[in-house]
């Protein structure tokens, strides 16, 4: 009999000698750790549950005793099988690509043969068979196997951030040994872009109502699997105490004059010439006095093409403190690869700081233009930094949709040439005194916050309800 733990948090149904059932978790990288550990979210699985983690051999983030967690072990990467499976990814996108505009767009940055070959092996007759082939061939991962059978979890807690090899072995070795899978979504465009999921989970975790409509019609899972519990990484934003705290951080930062933070893209259109044009603008009088935050994407590719940040001269502009160190007039115009990305983590509890202590956000579409919104910052969202894959993605990529036309305070740059006027309409949102709690309020069908259950108390639900409904069988 399988031991399960009630809505109470009292053990229901142990055998002698088990006094809490078990939970094993999934640490594939040092965002999901970050996100889903560092950010409290399993607080009240370890508080509940027996925890343990199983993880990739990349990992940098330290399984501390005050986490409450145990190490399983690790997985190690076989390049081979990871191999099959990205090539798996990407089928199973053409599978998907007629239930998401943001697949069918993905799609087609495959040229030549092999998006002939997506096309044939993702079509709806021989997708099940390429999949089931392609697991066949990479067969079972024996880490994976042997740490499921020395931990015997109850069930297994799977961050999702997509197709790889990581997920896919844990919930083939959970669903052959008959152990419950909770996958936990942590990224936004995930349902919309990362292929579909063949086998339904016991309990596949959204952020907001939008996200769970989205799965349903991607992933085609049961309304009953789809649990929409919040986002543990934003979390902090909901938090009262917290976000009093971060104001008044903010405010040591504040200089008397409007504040404007300057998000910048992992990659696209280069951004000092934007930075060039406010600067002008100011000193012209077109737009006011204020002082501007460049924030350049932690991990930014090389734009060749720009002028270094450093030898501008900026008078109304300045670098994040917080990445002075990793960006200096050697280091702004590099790429940072794979290696040098695990180096760097933003700091969530900054986040929060940072947002109350502009007035506005300018940012590409991306999970800081979602985060400027749930603090209730207007919002200047630079479509023209779009990759070419991404044209019209504000138009058509169904998750975006919310943010982009149904929340206030949002305006869309689409070219260089109507960028001061976009700034000047975002400025004079900013000036109107009950526009953050409009945004905030328009944001929740995105993610959900409750203020009476943290998000930890949510997810340990999910696993109460999932194991209660196993134990009925």
């Amino acid at each position: 009999m399988k031991t399960v733990v009630g809505s109470s948090g009292v053990a229901v149904g142990s055998p002698a000698g088990a006094a809490r059932p078990r939970v094993l978790i999934a640490l594939g990288s040092d965002i999901a750790f970050r996100n889903f550990v560092e950010s409290g979210g399993c607080r009240e699985l370890t508080a509940r549950f027996d925890a343990w983690a199983i993880r990739l051999p990349g990992l940098r983030s330290a399984l501390t005793p005050s986490l409450g967690i145990r190490d399983a072990g690790v997985a190690q990467d076989r390049a081979w099988r990871d191999s099959v499976r990205y090539h798996l990814s990407w089928v199973s996108i053409y599978a998907g690509r007629r239930r998401a505009r943001m697949m069918r767009a993905k799609a087609r940055m495959v040229g030549g043969k092999a998006a002939r070959l997506y096309a044939i092996l993702g079509s709806r007759a021989l997708y099940p068979l390429t999949d089931g082939l392609a697991e066949a061939v990479v067969g079972r991962d024996r880490d994976v196997e042997a740490i499921v059978e020395t931990t015997r979890p109850d069930a297994v807690v799977v961050p999702y951030g997509g197709l790889n090899s990581f997920t896919l072995d844990l919930c083939k070795t959970a669903r052959r040994r008959g152990i419950a899978t909770v996958l936990v979504n942590y990224n936004w465009d995930n349902v919309a872009s990362k292929g579909i999921l063949r086998h339904t989970p016991d309990a596949f975790c959204v952020w907001g109502d939008d996200m769970a409509d989205l799965t349903e019609r991607v992933y085609r899972f049961p309304k009953r699997v789809i649990h929409v519990i919040g986002a543990a990484h934003f979390e902090h934003y909901f938090d009262p105490v917290r976000m009093r705290e971060a104001a008044r951080e903010a405010d040591l930062l504040r200089g008397g004059v409007p504040r404007v933070l300057f998000a910048g893209s992992s990659r696209g259109h280069p951004e000092v010439p934007y930075l060039e044009k406010i600067e002008q603008a100011i000193d012209d009088g077109r737009l006011p006095p204020m002082k501007v935050v460049y924030r350049p994407h932690p991990w930014r590719t090389s734009r060749p093409e720009e002028k270094n940040f450093f030898d501008i001269g900026f008078r109304h502009v300045e670098i994040d403190p917080k990445l002075a160190e990793r960006f200096t007039r050697e280091t702004i115009n590099r790429t940072w690869t794979d290696k040098s990305k695990t180096t760097f983590k933003p700091d969530l509890e900054y986040y929060p700081v940072l947002l109350r202590s502009v007035d506005a956000v300018i940012s590409p579409l991306s999970t800081l233009a979602l985060e400027a919104a749930l603090v209730g910052r207007p919002l200047l969202v630079m479509t023209a930094f779009a990759e070419p894959w991404m044209e019209g993605a504000a138009e058509r990529f169904e998750y975006l949709q919310r943010l982009v036309h149904h929340v206030p305070g949002v305006v869309k740059c689409d070219a260089p040439d109507t960028f001061v006027d976009a700034l000047t309409a975002v400025m004079r949102l900013a000036a109107d005194p009950g526009i953050a709690e409009r945004i905030q309020e328009a944001t929740r069908p995105i993610v959900f916050r409750d203020a009476t259950r943290t998000y930890g108390r949510r997810l340990a639900a999910v696993v109460d309800s999932v194991l209660a409904t196993r134990a009925r069988g």
